[in-house]
């Protein structure tokens, strides 16, 4: 990750990541994903010449933290989110740290278990290297189920990988 030395992802950075938060918000909508999304997911991913490592932070520690709370509620966004808004729900998240998320009808542990299944078949479409990329290992304990929890855990998992 580019970092300028405030901490902040510098401009240019975020410009190329745009199009892979657009294509993996598709992971999060409360839709069936076919195969056609998948390869779509995945011909984004290739066309960004992202590192597997790169392309998981920012599936777990970008739009995750974002787009989570869509999934747990009980009629979440189906047909797509509008791309300028989901630009600026990251750009702001990325800024303030503060994931959107609530325990709602399902858990963030589902969420994370649904979005990683998701992820898994994309990775069909990917090469070998983005389905041995390791994932993050998330523990869910009872005193520890809020997500803000579950998007350190993320968070730390990807800070040792740099």
């Amino acid at each position: 990750m580019t970092i300028n030395h405030s901490g902040a992802m510098l401009p240019e950075n975020i410009k190329l990541r745009q199009s892979i938060w657009i294509a993996l918000s598709e992971l999060f909508l409360d839709t069936e994903i076919n195969e056609s999304t998948q390869k779509y997911i995945a011909k984004t991913i290739l066309d960004s010449k992202f590192s597997p490592t790169e392309i998981l932070e920012i599936l777990w520690c970008e739009v995750f933290p974002v787009l989570c709370i869509n999934l747990q509620e009980p009629a979440g966004q189906w047909a797509g989110f509008r791309e300028d808004v989901l630009i600026d729900q990251i750009n702001e998240y990325l800024k303030s740290g503060n994931p959107n998320y609530y325990e709602g009808l399902l858990s963030t542990e589902s969420v994370y278990n649904i979005t990683l299944n998701e992820w898994a078949k994309c990775c069909i479409y990917l090469p070998q290297s983005f389905s041995d990329c390791e994932q993050p290992k998330v523990e869910f304990k009872e005193t520890s189920k809020k997500a803000i929890n579950i998007f350190s855990s993320l968070n730390n998992f990807f800070s040792r990988k740099h």
